[in-house]
């Protein structure tokens, strides 16, 4: 049986790889699998980097390419395909619809799957995988977050695990654990131009690094270019430039959040 951990480097993840790392949480994972977007905020590559010099185990990154740099590509120059974020689309009569969302598979889960075929398992492309289960797969999901937990698809030789949740741990506790044993605060992991950010971690970026503030800022406005969808892409749902918003008003309190995510790869 092989372990695999999915980790984000955010606070669940962060602390269950520490967990295990002590024993608290067994058995231990044979490796922690980061799948890099290219867009995460800095503090999130520090605590990544961090996280090496404290696990047994190894952390190994993954990439499908450069989130930020590919969408960039596709509305300014190229116009080739590529996987949607799930933007707030305003169309020609107002009306607002949400975007797609094809980032958390293309981006997270594609190439995390590729890396146990291919590297842990030693599958070939498209060879088939065992009928048995020989790999479980962590994800730090806490008890709070319990909507989040899924299935993969018709995968018998794949399981899914959610060590927090089985022990009822919440994201306070996380965190609580975390200072328990003085190890530093992990950062929020969710890419900068996540349409899922509250007003809240909004807020905390506007005011955070301002580098990645601007680069928000111009992202969403490049997203804005002509890419073949009809009407016009904003990354928050009052469909206003981003700079624009005033996060601390009740108008913008229904913005989605990763609670709505469905897949249960981001934001740990």
């Amino acid at each position: 049986m092989i372990t695999v951990l999915s980790l984000g480097a955010g606070v669940q993840s962060s602390t269950l790889a520490l967990m295990a790392a002590k024993g608290d949480i067994t058995p231990m994972p044979d490796v922690a699998v980061f799948a890099d977007t290219g867009y995460e905020p800095k503090a999130v590559y520090s605590y990544l980097e961090w996280l090496k010099t404290q696990l047994p185990y190894p952390i190994v990154t993954v990439s499908k390419g450069n989130l930020k740099e590919d969408h960039l590509a596709s509305r300014l120059h190229t116009g080739d395909r590529v996987a949607a974020l799930p933007t707030f689309i305003q169309k020609d009569n107002a009306e607002v619809v949400l975007n797609l969302r094809q980032c958390t598979a293309e981006y997270k889960i594609a190439p995390l799957t590729k890396y146990i075929r291919e590297t842990l398992l030693q599958l070939k492309p498209r060879q088939r995988a065992p009928k048995t289960h020989v790999v479980d797969q962590w994800f730090g999901i806490s008890y709070d977050e319990i909507q989040r937990m899924k299935v993969p698809f018709v995968e018998p030789w794949r399981r899914n695990v959610y060590p927090l949740v089985e022990k009822h741990i919440r994201r306070g506790q996380c965190l609580e654990w975390m200072a328990k044993h003085n190890y530093p605060e992990p950062p929020r992991s969710a890419c900068l131009c996540c349409p899922f950010h509250s007003e809240e971690e909004w807020l905390k970026i506007k005011s955070g690094d301002q580098e990645e503030w601007q680069d928000v800022i111009e992202f969403d406005q490049a997203i804005r270019s002509s890419n073949g969808i009809r009407g016009k892409e904003f990354l928050h749902r009052t469909c206003k430039p981003i700079n624009e918003v005033d996060f601390f008003t009740l108008e913008n309190a229904g913005q989605m959040s990763l609670l709505d995510e469905c897949e249960g790869y981001c934001g740990v």
